[in-house]
């Protein structure tokens, strides 16, 4: 799984959010106070 900042994925939205619903792969994106989020497609989430 990838990981980047929260300002790359804002920066590269449109990018990830192809990345996560077409290839199917997450990502995991972690703010500037070093809290961590995973972002994946609704049908892998099912």
């Amino acid at each position: 799984m990838d990981s980047i900042s929260l300002n790359s994925f804002k920066e590269s939205l449109k990018d990830y959010v192809e990345q996560i619903t077409h290839q199917h792969i997450p990502i995991k994106v972690t703010d500037h106070q070093g809290q961590d989020f995973v972002v994946m497609s609704v049908e892998d989430w099912e």
